[in-house]
């Protein structure tokens, strides 16, 4: 190891170990303190949404064999997939009809290495290829509209508001440097980009895991920085800290969280530490994150206006035979509760567990014969996607 960037590193996580005091809580930065005395084993979710759900299996052909799903996206009426394993997008209706597929995979003008990131914006799609510094435009039956240089920034999300683009970065380096929420325009010819720093300069200690950090809803846009606590709003072009997730003593001490991030894990899990949030979604009216501890995942959703809240380690849709939803394959978008969950889940569940689908409740009788089917598909089929429409109080 180079003598200079060993004495620099240690130097900074001597500084940064001082102390392990909590940091103050920004002003107009509203606290979410998690109760650790309050966590329910499991939680029903069906009173939170309306009393039907659009269930789709989508549609399995050899030209459409989803591999991983890295973004899944509901507008216009679409159900937009972007599988980052296959390199390619799909477009289904509401039945899970394949209307279109977008695979432009090359080295080539019009194509691209690899989806960093995917976003829709009216009905024009978006991926950006870290690799080749672009962003690319494409229309929704997959024909070339246009690309963006975005060789100056370096982000590990995107999404799209109103006439601009946005792009997190997460502690990596780029021209314009470290930790900063990016802004292009995202109409064709112009790619100057701007750096916006609404947050604080974390330098260059962060560790980096995933590259998932945003959720858009509406006019309104949530993003963070693994593995810190704030989480920060994008709403009218402007960008500002909005709240701040306090783990209490569970936390991991800020001089791990600044310094190696290997050392951090390994802390983490000898000393049964929570080293930030995994997932975030919101609606207009609440907020849902996950994070773990030594026993896994817990679930917290918090009611924006009253401060209420619940943490569970399960979360379940009564109304759907009792069906348990990973946190990671839940999103929030224009007050719809998006999930997803690959017929293998099912067949595992109908092989090994005990769950009578005759003796449990659903919507209706067409939903739980959809649900009798899904266990004798092909274990390869495409994932079953649910729809439901959020309650207006919830």
């Amino acid at each position: 190891m180079n003598r200079n960037f060993f004495m620099v590193t240690l130097l900074a996580m001597v500084i940064t170990s001082c102390s392990d005091k909590k940091q103050e809580v920004p002003q107009n930065v509203v606290p979410i303190v998690v109760d650790w005395d309050n966590i329910t084993e499991k939680f029903d979710y069906s009173p939170l949404v309306e009393d039907s759900a659009l269930v789709v299996p989508l549609e399995t052909r050899d030209d459409c064999l989803i591999g991983n799903i890295f973004r899944l996206v509901y507008q216009n009426h679409k159900i937009y997939v972007a599988d980052d394993l296959g390199k390619a997008v799909y477009v289904f209706d509401e039945t899970g009809h394949l209307l279109s597929k977008l695979r432009a995979v090359g080295n080539g003008p019009k194509e691209y290495l690899a989806i960093e990131g995917f976003a829709v914006h009216n009905s024009q799609l978006l991926i950006y290829d870290k690799m080749k510094r672009k962003i690319l435009f494409y229309k929704e039956d997959g024909q070339f509209l246009y690309e963006k240089d975005a060789s100056k920034v370096w982000g590990t999300d995107l999404f799209c508001q109103g006439d601009s683009i946005y792009l997190v970065n997460n502690g990596s380096n780029s021209p314009m440097g470290y930790y900063h929420l990016f802004r292009m325009p995202i109409a064709e010819g112009k790619d100057e980009a701007e750096a916006m720093m609404p947050f604080e300069d974390y330098g260059k200690a962060g560790w980096f895991i995933g590259n998932k950090y945003c959720c858009a809803s509406k006019n309104e846009a949530l993003f963070w920085l693994w593995p810190y606590d704030m989480l920060y709003t994008v709403k009218g072009g402007n960008a500002y800290p909005c709240y701040r997730i306090d783990f209490g003593n569970k936390r991991l001490p800020e001089r791990y969280i600044r310094g190696d991030g290997r050392i951090a894990l390994e802390t983490a899990i000898r000393d049964k530490y929570v080293t930030g949030f995994d997932w975030v979604t919101q609606s207009e009216h609440s907020i849902s994150f996950s994070y773990s501890d030594e026993k896994g995942t817990i679930v917290t959703i918090y009611k924006k206006e009253t401060g209420e809240m619940v943490s569970t380690r399960q979360l379940y849709n009564k109304m759907l035979g009792g069906l348990y939803v990973t946190p990671s394959k839940i999103q929030i978008e224009n007050d719809y509760i998006i999930t997803y969950r690959s017929v293998e889940a099912w067949r595992l569940e109908a092989e090994y567990g005990d769950i009578d689908l005759d003796k449990c409740e659903f919507y209706s009788e067409s939903t739980k014969e959809m649900f009798k089917t899904f266990p004798k598909m092909d274990v390869e089929s495409n994932p079953v996607v649910i729809i439901q429409k959020l309650k207006e109080e919830a």
